[in-house]
């Protein structure tokens, strides 16, 4: 693969900047190299390493240099610096941190004392302040940019799933794990993409805990005490794989949640309540009250999120069911039956809404009852007691059950 931008970096000051700035401008269209993902782990420490390293630098055009702290004391960046000086045509392009001084010196392999401070480079405090810098900078170079559209982002970031399932990790397991039977995927987002829209993952913490819904023992999205969300390179992240529990969410800087649930009624083998082992199997049945309650608790998150100005002027919401076919719609509560049979013939029902904010704060709970219908008709159970339904979830609203 031939690149078109080279990025050099401190490992132990820059690492964060340096991933954040490649997805950042891969996302554009610029085929941007870094060390440690654009190099096989099995070449660390070999001459193949180097090689891959110097051949890099040679072709691309643009030499992207992150001045971190200490940087002048990397063997590595010396030599970056000096093979790129003497490869013909290259741009160089600097980013300073603003914490740093404007004495930049750096004593290259070959000897000679270059002084960056007398460079041209741009001042940046933040990732997300250097990857629109970055951008900025390389428009004036005239460099070809692709233009994509915010459903573009957004998908990008869904499809970093699929790349997550092909890595062996506790996230990629569960991922796997909730996909082996039927689940729920639900996607929660603004209409206009915009990365850094929340410009601390910090931030994106407080706003998931000050939002979850909390209407009966398992709140929405769920949080372990146990194994806290993990901090990826532009998203929240937390994995559940307990009892009839499994989940799997994200949380982006560009305010895109993402969940993966599965089907709670086809996990009583792992239930931690010994009555249920033996309650359900698995893809059997669809729990109907359990479809009201957590299509309540999606719309109610959403309303919070909407309240905390995540989105714009709308919201898109997607949920989107999998492993549907073949199961009977079925009431694991003994004081609501029902009484015929209602059997799912296709196997994945999507519903997708673009929904005007004062709509969604208005009447989220009202949609969320149009939305359970919908699913109940693939069912064939076109007349539910909508009275009866509305009961249900104003109970669970008022955490009566």
């Amino acid at each position: 693969m031939s690149y078109q931008a080279f990025i050099c970096y401190k490992r132990n000051t820059a690492e964060d900047f340096a991933t954040h700035l490649k997805k950042g401008l891969e996302e554009v269209g610029i085929r941007t190299f870094l060390d440690i993902t654009d190099i096989p782990k099995k070449f660390k420490g070999t001459q193949e390493w180097a090689t891959s390293r110097d051949n890099a630098i040679n072709e691309s055009k643009y030499f992207i240099f992150i001045i971190t702290q200490s940087f002048d004391s990397s063997t590595e960046i010396k030599k970056e610096l000096t093979i790129a000086r003497s490869s013909k045509d290259k741009q160089f392009i600097y980013f300073k941190h603003a914490d740093l001084s404007s004495c930049l010196t750096i004593e290259l392999i070959d000897g000679q004392v270059v002084d960056l401070g007398k460079q041209q480079y741009v001042s940046f405090n933040s990732k997300c302040d250097l990857l629109r810098n970055a951008i900025t900078v390389i428009k004036e170079h005239k460099m070809p940019i692709s233009i994509s559209s915010d459903e573009d982002f957004f998908k990008k970031q869904l499809d970093a799933f699929d790349l997550m399932e092909n890595h062996v990790s506790d996230y990629s397991k569960g991922l796997t794990k909730i996909k082996s039977r039927g689940y729920w995927q639900i996607i929660i987002r603004p209409i206009t993409f915009q990365r850094g829209h929340i410009s601390d993952l910090s931030n994106g913490l407080k706003i998931i805990e000050e939002c979850k819904v909390s209407l009966r023992g398992w709140d929405y999205p769920h949080m372990s005490y146990n194994e806290p969300a993990y901090c990826g390179i532009d998203y929240l992240e937390s994995v559940v794989d307990w009892s009839i529990y499994k989940e799997l969410w994200r949380f982006y800087d560009s305010g895109q949640f993402v969940h993966f649930r599965g089907f709670k009624e086809d996990w009583f083998e792992e239930s931690h309540s010994g009555s249920d082992k033996n309650f359900c199997s698995p893809k059997i049945a669809f729990d109907a009250i359990g479809a009201i309650h957590a299509m309540t608790e999606i719309y109610q998150f959403a309303t919070r999120l909407a309240n905390k100005q995540i989105f714009d002027k709308s919201a898109y919401i997607s949920i989107r069911l999998y492993g549907l076919a073949n199961r009977t719609l079925t009431s694991f509560d003994i004081r609501r039956t029902i009484d015929s049979v209602y059997r799912c013939k296709i196997d994945y029902f999507p519903i997708e809404k673009e929904i005007p904010l004062d709509t969604l704060i208005e009447k989220g709970d009202e949609i969320a009852i149009e939305q359970v219908i919908e699913i109940f008709k693939r069912f064939d159970w076109h007349s539910p007691q909508i009275d009866t339904l509305k009961k249900i979830q104003r109970n669970f609203l008022e955490r009566r059950f």
